[in-house]
């Protein structure tokens, strides 16, 4: 295979997959969750750590450390930096890749109409925050065979809607509707979904390592876990690039990646000029009202998220836990009773001082007048966190128009 200073590497589960978010069965040593749900996509903590990975067994330099959010210097050796996931469909020679749409979406039709004039230059927060003083949300609904503009209300429930970055505006769910399941293997199309889920039950075995437990420490330690598979067709997608050219046939293989070691199928083709084409996001984000889109997910400093509110006549947004660890696994074998206790002690206390929080991709941001480029300016802040795929946002004064 041509070798390519970057690459289009993607991945496909076998099956179900379990990827890991803050609310696990045992996250809290009081209150347990008895429902374990799977987060839809890897973190690009979780890419990363999947492609450095493959160098390191291929020989090839792969930096001195991990990922932390306080180096803002990154040196991932061979590996340059890689974009935010997106998903690629690919079936019976047709390809289509799709980027999260903005969270203003009641379905994959219907997207808000938002009117500024009422908001009254307040910064005001839509998703989980303040009601009062919003702007005008709107939509039209169907009433005696006639669209009717209506005002938007919290009763109305905002889908999660991903969309095409070739520039066909197609709209799909995320989630595969429950009258779609039966037509994913017989006619796969994208416009089916993307994302569909099954539960198991699951035991904590691990409860036996904690201090003083007992031989039936396993009664307690039934929890459900909601898995989720991708439908036919679909694989999680990310554009990779080194800092000199590589052979992507060294990505061709089988890897057990996130929770339960679920085994995931790695592909990877050199990168060009037609996979550029299709993969704008000024194709999938064409609007002409100032506001500001984030395609990935985006950390941002609790300072600079008060300045934002004040640049901003309204944002759609929520936050989201991050947690990169980077602490070196420890065993319980052979340690005292004592030394058990210090060492869970310590693993907690290092686990809840890396918990930082992120703004949700589809995130939407409407600048006042005149303060949309130092609105980008904040967004952009944490180059370190852009270089893995995180802060990407349309528009951007540090991107191309190019993924």
């Amino acid at each position: 295979m041509t070798k390519s200073k970057s690459i289009l590497l993607t991945l496909r589960p076998v099956d179900y997959y379990f990827f890991g978010g803050e609310n696990t069965f045992d996250s809290d040593p009081i209150r347990r969750n008895y429902l374990v749900r799977s987060n839809k996509l890897p973190q690009q903590t979780g890419l990363l750590g999947l492609i450095r990975h493959v160098l390191f067994q291929e020989g090839m330099s792969i930096g001195d450390a991990s990922f932390s959010p306080a180096q803002t210097v990154t040196n991932f050796g061979d590996l340059e930096q890689l974009s935010p996931l997106f998903m690629q469909w690919q079936h019976a020679g047709k390809r289509q890749f799709f980027y999260p749409a903005a969270r203003l979406h009641l379905d994959t039709k219907q997207e808000l109409k938002v009117d500024l004039s009422a908001s009254q230059g307040q910064g005001l927060n839509f998703l989980g925050g303040d009601w009062e003083n919003l702007p005008h949300l709107s939509f039209n609904k169907q009433e005696d065979e006639q669209e009717v503009e209506t005002t938007y209300s919290e009763k109305e429930y905002l889908n999660e809607v991903w969309v095409s970055a070739d520039g066909t505006a197609l709209k799909i769910p995320a989630a595969v509707p429950a009258d779609k399941l039966s037509e994913l293997h017989k006619t796969p199309k994208p416009e089916h979904g993307i994302f569909y889920s099954n539960f198991q039950i699951g035991i904590d075995k691990a409860s036996r390592m904690k201090p003083d437990a007992t031989a039936g420490s396993d009664e307690n330690g039934f929890y459900k876990q909601e898995f989720y598979r991708l439908a036919p067709g679909f694989s999680f997608a990310v554009k990779v690039d080194f800092k000199g050219e590589i052979d992507p046939a060294i990505f061709k293989r089988s890897m057990p990646f996130g929770g339960e070691n679920r085994c995931f199928i790695m592909e990877a083709e050199p990168w060009t000029a037609a996979l550029d084409a299709q993969l704008k996001p000024a194709q999938a984000y064409p609007y002409t009202d100032g506001r500001v889109v984030l395609f990935s997910d985006a950390f941002i400093t609790s300072s600079d998220w008060k300045k934002i509110i004040k640049l901003c006549y309204f944002t759609a947004t929520q936050a989201i836990p991050f947690r990169n660890l980077q602490l070196a696994t420890k065993a319980y074998e052979n340690q005292s009773a004592a030394a058990r206790r210090r060492i869970f002690a310590n693993l907690q206390s290092a686990r809840n001082s890396t918990l930082l929080y992120l703004l949700e991709r589809g995130s939407v941001l409407f600048p006042k007048a005149g303060e949309q480029a130092n609105l980008l300016k904040l967004l952009e802040a944490a180059t370190h966190f852009q270089a893995i795929g995180y802060n990407h946002i349309y528009p951007s004064t540090t991107k191309s128009e190019t993924i």
